[in-house]
Parts: structure tokens; C-alpha cells; sequence
């Protein structure tokens, strides 16, 4: 199932990307990334619309969460059908 939601999670974030082409800023290192993650989304955030990970969500799922705009719903069926309702209606 998890692969299902992944592949699934994958082709919508896709979409969206393709659709909106946003400005992506990705924050690398071994130290100091959540730091910085916050720092440069307060900066930016004053200007323009912007949106940033939440918790640390940088892998397969919370990747594609953060572009969809949602927050994992973790074992709730009536969660993940939440998620691509919103995920197919932003598309």
C-alpha cells in the first residue's frame, strides 16, 4: 500500500509543479538545515507567497505532502483520500 500511495503522491506533486513551475529553493549541509529552512522562509515569506516543509518532511512522502500542501495523515484511509481530493483539485 505504501508504495501505491507513494507512486500516487509522486504523479500528483508532478502535476502540480508542472502546472504552477514554482521558484524551488532546496537548503543542503549536514548541520544547521532547519536553521536555515526557517530563516530563509521568514525572509522570504514578508514578499511573496511561499510555502516550506514541515517537521521534516524531506523523503518520498513528506516531499510530495509539502507540495500538495498537507500534513501526513498517517494510518487514516480518510485522510490519504483528503490528500488527493485536495492533491487532484489544486492540479
Amino acid at each position: 500500500m505504501k508504495k501505491i500511495i507513494q507512486a500516487g503522491l509522486k504523479k500528483a506533486a508532478k502535476k502540480i509543479i508542472e502546472k504552477y513551475n514554482p521558484v524551488v529553493i532546496g537548503i543542503t549541509g549536514s548541520v544547521g538545515k532547519t536553521s536555515t529552512k526557517e530563516a530563509v522562509y521568514s525572509v522570504i515569506s514578508n514578499n511573496i507567497s511561499c510555502r516550506k516543509s514541515e517537521k521534516n518532511y524531506n523523503n518520498e512522502i513528506g516531499l510530495p505532502l509539502t507540495i500538495i500542501g498537507c500534513d501526513s495523515p498517517g494510518r487514516s484511509v480518510l485522510g490519504w483520500i483528503t490528500v488527493f481530493t485536495k492533491a487532484y483539485k489544486i492540479i
